[in-house]
């Protein structure tokens, strides 16, 4: 075979490698990204190890504690946030409910309250949402846990807003506001970021001024 040769059945080669490389790769992908179906929560085993795989490690069970009692709800809150944060709330819904199972039956009211929050956020296509931001605003006015903790606060407003955000750009806005004040009282930059876009979104649907003239 002539050099000529050797060097085309090469660059052939490598050509067929990478494009069989790129094919298990992107079908890797389109697996990974893959919705689930709302509709249908993760059984019980395969939601655990979701848990388990993206949990750090001072979280995860022991291999030997397999039952459901020995869940650890840290790592399905975690979870859930963590995919609330991608802004995959319909994937996030059953690690909330999960989690605020957990807590309740470890007596954590705090953190079964934060989990419940995220499951409303997570399925408030599922409900009448001016009940819903009534029932909120109560909480925030009303519950005791709420008026003292901060960042359970904040969580609470975030969920009010986009709540409000689907009913009116008015209440909308006080609650993205009052959440930046939270969140720069408490140096989270994340939850800034987001009320401070949130609070320029109400304003233009609201018409003002000021927004019209930056």
């Amino acid at each position: 075979m002539t050099p000529k040769k050797r060097y085309r059945v090469r660059v052939l080669g490598a050509a067929i490698l990478l494009q069989l490389l790129g094919t298990a790769g992107a079908r890797a992908i389109e697996q990974r990204n893959s919705p689930t179906d709302p509709e249908q929560p993760l059984p019980h085993e395969e939601r655990r190890l979701r848990i388990a795989s993206t949990a750090p490690v001072g979280l995860l069970p022991d291999q030997d504690q397999a039952s459901p009692s020995n869940e650890y709800p840290h790592a399905a809150l975690q979870q859930a946030v963590h995919l609330a944060d991608l802004y995959n709330w319909a994937d996030a819904a059953p690690f909330f409910e999960r989690a605020e199972e957990l807590y309740k039956g470890r007596g954590d009211g705090r953190n079964a309250l934060y989990a419940h929050l995220g499951k409303i956020r997570s399925t408030m296509e599922q409900l009448a949402l001016p009940e819903v931001s009534e029932e909120l605003g109560a909480e925030l006015e009303n519950d005791p846990l709420m008026r003292s903790d901060k960042q359970l606060r904040l969580f609470c407003l975030v969920v009010k807003g986009d709540i409000d955000g689907e009913i009116d750009a008015t209440p909308s806005r006080r609650d993205w506001e009052e959440a930046l004040q939270i969140a720069t009282e408490l140096g989270d930059a994340k939850w800034k970021n987001r009320a401070s876009g949130e609070i320029g979104f109400a304003m233009f649907l609201q018409g003002d001024k000021r927004l019209q003239a930056l």
